[in-house]
């Protein structure tokens, strides 16, 4: 039932992902087991609902508008860019310009995002600054 989600440029398979769609979308009794220890998660749904938008963007990146200016981040040869290690907690998606010189943070939220989100994000473009960038790339966000 849920083979594949097709639009223009795209493709992404849904099997691993379901069984949670179905009991999201109310055609299951059993809802889905969501378990997230971060606190400031209020909504574990909502947290998944966003991690199925982060794999959509880094299976199709090609295909969105980041694609033209942006690269998602690389460590010898290899698409590292998605939930990137911080000191403060992983990045969602971390990218980078296509002549290098600026780098760019992605913090993905469904719904609007609140102050706290702000300084989230800050605090992830203070992190690239210091151990990625040696201070000398601007960093986005």
């Amino acid at each position: 039932m849920w083979r594949s989600a097709r639009v223009p440029l795209s493709s992404v398979d849904l099997d691993k992902y379901a069984h949670e769609i179905s009991a999201l979308l109310g055609f299951s009794d059993v809802r889905p087991k969501i378990r997230v220890e971060a606190e400031d998660v209020e909504d574990p749904s909502v947290f998944a609902l966003e991690r199925h938008l982060e794999d959509f963007l880094v299976a199709n990146w090609e295909q969105t508008v980041l694609a033209s200016n942006w690269k998602l981040w690389e460590e010898d040869g290899e698409v590292v860019g998605q939930q990137f290690p911080s000191d403060t907690g992983p990045i969602d998606l971390l990218a980078i310009s296509h002549d290098e010189s600026e780098i760019l943070v992605i913090e993905l939220k469904k719904g609007r995002a609140s102050d706290a989100v702000v300084g989230q994000i800050q605090r992830y473009m203070g992190y690239v600054k210091e151990a990625l960038t040696m201070g000398v790339k601007p960093s986005r966000g």
